[in-house]
Parts: C-alpha cells; sequence; structure tokens
C-alpha cells in the first residue's frame, strides 16, 4: 500500500520512485529473452556472464530490428505485478482504468554517445491534455536492468503536469509545449543555445509557486518509476556501456480513453479526406 506521503509526493512532482517494487523472478525471463537476441545481434559476454561489449559494425543497422523481434514476447507480462497495479489503482483512487497496450513496451537505447547533455527537443506529452483538465491516467517505467546515471534513462519535468489545465480546453502535446515556452524556464530548457541545460538535472525551481525539476529515470533492477501522464519529458543520450532496457506499461482512465481516441480518430479521419476535400 502507498503511504499518504508517496500520494502526495506523486499529486505535487507526477512522479513516484518505487525502488526494488519488481523481485528478481518476475524480471529474469524478460531479461533472458532480450539479452539472447542480443547476443544474436553482436553483443558478447564477459566471462562472469554480465552483458559485455557491442559489435559497433552491427549496432546501427540492427537495433530497430532488434526491438521489433523482441517487443511481442508474453514475458513482459509477468513484471506487471500485482503491487504495481495496486500502486497505479492507489493513484487513481480506484477510479477504472485500462492498460493501452495487452503487454509492456519495450524501451531500448543503445549506447549512442561520449557525452551526455539534456536534449533541447524531442520534449512532449504522450497524451494531450483532456478537457477536464485532471489526470488522464498513470505511466509505469520498470528497470528490467540497471540504468545508471547518462545511460539513456527517460528525462522528465517533475512538476510540469500542474501547468496547463484549464478545464474546457483539450490542448495537444504541441499546444502544451507552444505555452510553456512562454514560461521562462521551459523556454530555457527547450532552447539549443541555453548554456548548462545539464545542471537542471536534480535542481529545483520555483516556476508560478510550482517546484520544477528536470528527473532521470535512472535505477536498479526492479526499480520502477510511476508517473501522471501529462508530465513533459523526452529520450536522453547513452553513455553507459550497456543499453537502456526499460518495460512501460500505460494506464489510461476510463472516462478520458473516449475523449483521447475520440480526438485522434478524428484528427487522422481529417488529414485522410484533407487531400480530396481540398478545392
Amino acid at each position: 500500500m502507498l503511504t499518504d506521503s508517496q500520494r502526495q509526493t506523486f499529486a505535487d512532482r507526477g512522479i513516484l520512485h518505487l525502488p526494488g517494487l519488481i523481485p528478481g523472478q518476475h524480471l529474469e525471463a524478460s531479461r533472458q529473452v532480450i539479452w539472447r537476441c542480443l547476443q544474436e545481434a553482436g553483443v558478447y559476454e564477459d566471462g562472469d556472464g554480465a552483458p559485455g561489449r557491442a559489435c559497433e559494425l552491427i549496432w546501427p543497422t540492427s537495433g530497430s530490428q532488434f526491438v521489433k523481434r523482441v517487443s511481442k514476447s508474453r514475458h513482459f507480462r509477468e513484471v506487471m505485478t500485482d503491487e504495481l497495479l495496486a500502486a497505479v489503482d492507489q493513484l487513481l483512487d480506484g477510479e477504472p482504468a485500462s492498460s493501452m497496450m495487452d503487454r509492456p513496451q519495450l524501451l531500448f537505447t543503445l549506447p549512442n554517445a561520449s557525452t551526455w547533455t539534456v536534449p533541447h527537443n524531442i520534449w512532449h506529452l504522450d497524451m494531450p491534455r483532456v478537457s477536464s483538465g485532471e489526470m488522464s491516467g498513470v505511466q509505469a517505467f520498470v528497470c528490467v536492468d540497471a540504468v545508471p546515471a547518462g545511460g539513456g534513462g527517460t528525462l522528465v519535468v517533475a512538476g510540469s503536469h500542474r501547468f496547463c489545465n484549464q478545464a474546457g480546453q483539450w490542448l495537444s502535446s504541441k499546444d502544451v509545449k507552444r505555452r510553456l515556452k512562454r514560461v521562462e524556464y521551459f523556454k530555457m530548457l527547450m532552447n539549443r543555445e541555453t548554456p548548462g541545460r545539464d545542471q537542471l538535472v536534480g535542481a529545483r525551481w520555483l516556476v508560478d509557486d510550482i517546484p520544477v525539476e528536470v528527473v532521470e529515470l535512472c535505477g536498479a533492477p526492479g526499480d520502477v518509476y510511476l508517473t501522471d501522464m501529462r508530465i513533459l519529458h523526452t529520450l536522453a543520450p547513452n553513455t553507459a556501456r550497456h543499453p537502456r532496457i526499460v518495460l512501460t506499461q500505460r494506464f489510461l482512465l476510463n472516462s478520458a480513453q473516449e475523449e483521447v481516441i475520440g480526438k485522434y480518430q478524428g484528427k487522422a479521419d481529417r488529414t485522410a479526406s484533407g487531400p480530396c476535400c481540398s478545392p
């Protein structure tokens, strides 16, 4: 059971870290499936069986194929334990919700940089701000293997879920970013020319009386992060020796499903019919 303090942390920051929530036996099958495919793609192992160096000639061409190959593994469902689901249910106040995928999605980032930095681009939301102004769901991130600092862990802005939540307004990810860029902190974060963006990680700022902070989702195997799906986030470079291996699942409130799916379906329909209807 989550404590009142943990629930308040989630409400205030939009993120909750639950170290060691997933026992090792629930991770092992997923880990074995992933590393077996990595070996076939050219990954060697050290003498102690730990993952070793990758073949530099294979990574650039095999990364996407590898993710596609293992993304449907049934073993990924094992990380969604009763304890994790119970924690999600508590954060949703028991409101009915459905997982958005039939099994968790693999987040896989190859070693791809020698220098780590906070990106200025690709900041986004996975879900729009629904017209109620309330939370639409919770996303879970599970560390399958260790994700060290600088190892490709997702970057989120704690507290960003509390902005742009006016009732009656539907806002897409682009709409939210456009509004946030009017605020000095977010303008600085998303500006290529800003020096020292890395110093924003772990540093709390007060923006319109809301504490905000760039947080790197890193941790030990079995660590879980739960985030409000309104939170601003981006991918990050991986300067570690090994790939980032994380599984994620999104839980969308049933009350938000019709609006979210309907809006996106309508957008897709308009895009498809637009050229035919143009003068």
